[in-house]
């Protein structure tokens, strides 16, 4: 007795459709959606306009916010660090530069803020400042950009408005 090893396989055969038919059926899931149009556009200007100044009126206010001895500023943007260092004069100014999610972060800016309360205390010159990398949306802040600072936390020290040293940890 001899068994053939030969491995058999069914023949499918495919329907005949004619090109006519397969053209309107490719025409057919490829139907256009009716296009909705828009006929006008509302923009309340006043409601712009009164929130545009109400945005330079509370950077003005952050701006000439006086320097408080024992408290850590929030520097918002490079306008606002400029302006801080302009103000601190010949004292050391100290900025901390981190973001919300590193946890190394949160254990420096509680003992930034000790650090803060120990130069009040001691009567030390130097005002402390702290700036999140990322803004709002998740983007690199204007400040992180400009002093290229890409890790987190990273600490500057400016004396006389320059930078005289960087400490990443």
């Amino acid at each position: 007795q001899h068994h053939s090893s030969a491995l058999t396989v069914p023949v499918v055969s495919r329907p005949q459709c004619s090109r006519a038919q397969l053209h309107a059926a490719w025409h057919h899931g490829r139907q256009r959606q009716p296009v909705q149009q828009v006929h006008a556009i509302h923009i309340d200007r006043r409601q712009h306009m009164e929130l545009a100044w109400k945005r330079q009126q509370e950077r003005d206010d952050r701006l000439n916010q006086q320097l408080v001895l024992g408290k850590v500023v929030e520097v918002q943007d490079l306008e606002h660090l400029e302006s801080l260092i302009d103000k601190a004069g010949s004292s050391l100014v100290v900025v901390a530069f981190y973001t919300r999610s590193c946890g190394v972060c949160k254990e420096l800016l509680k003992e930034f803020q000790a650090m803060c309360d120990e130069a009040k205390a001691a009567q030390v010159r130097a005002v402390f400042a702290q700036h999140n990398l990322l803004d709002e949306f998740d983007s690199w802040s204007d400040i992180s950009v400009w002093h290229k600072i890409r890790v987190p936390p990273t600490i500057f020290f400016y004396d006389g408005g320059a930078v005289v040293k960087k400490v990443t940890l």
